[in-house]
């Protein structure tokens, strides 16, 4: 008695918040009819609240055309049956028995008898829908479609619909805002097909074109991540949730790679298993046919870097050369020396790290360069004298990879070398480090004169060796001449560097006096120095050279 009162006060009203304890929902309209005459193929879907309903109590105020009231007939029955033959899954049209649409009904309301079946597409209905068709004689278009010239300002269409005089709804929608197949405005006539508005409880409209379609609610299930983008460390978890439009039954997640924490749930938390690479997750949900309805997501797995914890590699180098250091890897990485680059060119010994890193750790690996100094050292025990000049090595510890070379050829490993002619030898060791091929060079000269003249040892004799330590005894390398004479003097050291060189004027009986030992007014180190004279004799112009070596001593 309350809702019969309730709508006696208030007369014909808009339904708002529809449910099924009321008396209908008009859920849809499929404006933009395939087919043609397009007058006689639209449709009006609505949903039945929980009471019967008689077709007979039903009234529509078109936009366009009148309304001409509702016929079943055996051409109508061959329409549904048409219909039937063609869907695929597990849906139904049936129309009413005996002119009572049942409680709870899915109702599809066809604009004529003369409908023609063929011209829309009714392979994915799953439910049972309860179709009335308005009786024939309209052929012009019931409602308005979206035209060039559209005015939205002037575009509002309503449809009204009343069942008795107690129940109506009044639904609005703007001509202008119908869209396209491809989601747009516009287009041929072959684009526009398909122009639907859908109506939410509160009668907002909702522009879809789904092509040559019936208005039916199709099942929908998305799912998506919750505050993340899908990449997971391997030892972690994310929120995962679901959304489903239509009715659905025996909802469940599944994975071949981990678990859920509600697996039957909108709203779940999964846990990759740990060693998993990226995979899909799957959530199903079953239809009225007990058809699968599934979606899916991509969980991509990041695995902590893992390095050797250890020296990777280690280089050896020869002084002056630097190496490239590699270190490949699909995550960030950074060397101590703060190149994040691949690939670093050093030049010093030391420890290399890098660490490598992504939103799940880091870990770091090194490389060790070690410098190869070789070096290559002799000595000589002479770097002068006559032929035939014998030539000790000394302070040389011989190495196996060790080359030897006398003027730039090679010569066998000798701990003497025999010089028997007069002229400049270059004596060579190239040292060799064989496990990295480092290498160093050293050469040493060694001048050999020819045969020095016989000293007449009634004119002078010259010592071999001197201590010029100023203890007044032998300090000065020199001789005593018997006659008139100049001398030239040049004094070389053992690397043929002239250390000391005059022309000395001397007179019968005087001590010529050839050098104190001093180079540049400072001591000269002990060793063996080389000499040359060129004796002229004042009277008939008597030459005479010589040569030797002396041995400085302090």
């Amino acid at each position: 008695m309350k809702w019969s009162l309730f709508f006696m006060i208030t007369g014909l009203i808009s339904i708002s918040n529809f449910s099924n304890a009321q008396c209908f929902q008009i859920e849809s309209i499929l404006v933009d009819a395939c087919g043609s005459p397009e007058g006689e193929n639209e449709m009006v879907r609505m949903k039945v609240g929980n009471q019967n309903m008689n077709v007979n109590s039903l009234s529509i105020s078109w936009p366009n055309n009148n309304f001409q009231g509702f016929c079943s007939n055996s051409q109508t029955g061959s329409k549904v049956a048409q219909m039937n033959a063609t869907v695929l899954t597990c849906g139904y049209f049936v129309e009413p028995e005996f002119g009572v649409i049942p409680a709870n009904s899915d109702v599809l309301i066809i604009t004529s008898e003369d409908f023609d079946p063929s011209s829309h597409n009714y392979n994915g209905l799953q439910d049972t829908l309860v179709v009335i068709f308005q009786c024939g004689g309209n052929t012009q278009g019931h409602f308005a479609n979206w035209t060039n010239s559209c005015d939205p300002l002037a575009g509002d269409r309503t449809l009204v619909i009343s069942s008795g005089s107690s129940c109506t709804q009044t639904v609005t929608y703007n001509r202008c805002s119908l869209v396209n197949q491809m989601g747009g405005t516009g287009g041929s006539s072959a684009e526009r097909d398909g122009a639907k508005v859908d109506f939410d409880v509160n009668g907002q409209a909702t522009y879809t074109n789904e092509g040559c379609t019936i208005p039916y609610d199709p099942l929908l299930v998305e799912i998506d991540f919750l505050g993340s983008n899908g990449e997971i460390c391997s030892a972690g978890n994310l929120e995962v949730s679901a959304s489903i439009v239509g009715v659905y039954s025996n909802p469940v997640w599944e994975s071949q790679s981990g678990s859920f924490s509600n697996q039957n749930g909108l709203l779940t938390i999964y846990s990759p298993d740990v060693n998993s690479t990226d995979h899909y997750i799957y959530f199903n949900i079953e239809n009225g046919c007990g058809d699968i309805i599934s979606d899916s997501l991509l969980i991509e797995v990041i695995a902590q870097p893992i390095c050797s914890n250890g020296i990777v590699a280690s280089h050896k180098i020869c002084v002056g050369d630097s190496v490239e250091l590699n270190y490949v890897s699909e995550n960030n990485i950074l060397w101590n020396t703060g190149s994040n680059e691949e690939s670093i060119f050093v030049s010093k010994e030391g420890y290399y790290t890098v660490t490598a890193s992504n939103n799940c750790g880091s870990c770091i690996d090194s490389f060790y360069v070690e410098i190869v100094e070789v070096d290559a050292n002799f000595d000589l025990s002479t770097y002068y004298g006559p032929a035939p000049l014998v030539v000790e090595v000394e302070n040389y510890v011989y190495n196996g990879n060790d080359n030897w070379f006398v003027n730039n050829s090679g010569v066998p490993y000798e701990s003497s070398f025999l010089f028997d002619s007069e002229g400049t030898y270059d004596i060579e060791l190239e040292k060799m480090d064989g496990e990295s091929g480092c290498s160093d060079i050293l050469i040493q000269t060694v001048i050999v004169e020819g045969v020095s003249p016989q000293l007449n040892p009634e004119i002078f004799e010259i010592p071999n060796v001197f201590t010029p330590n100023q203890d007044g005894e032998n300090d000065v390398f020199g001789f005593t001449i018997q006659n008139d004479y100049t001398v030239e003097v040049v004094i070389l050291n053992r690397w043929g560097n002239i250390v000391k060189e005059a022309d000395i004027d001397v007179n019968a009986g005087s001590f010529v006096k050839l050098w104190d030992g001093s180079v540049n007014n400072s001591i000269a180190n002990d060793g063996v120095y080389f000499y040359k004279l060129k004796v002229t004799s004042k009277i008939g112009s008597q030459v005479q050279d010589f040569q030797g070596y002396v041995h400085l001593f302090h």
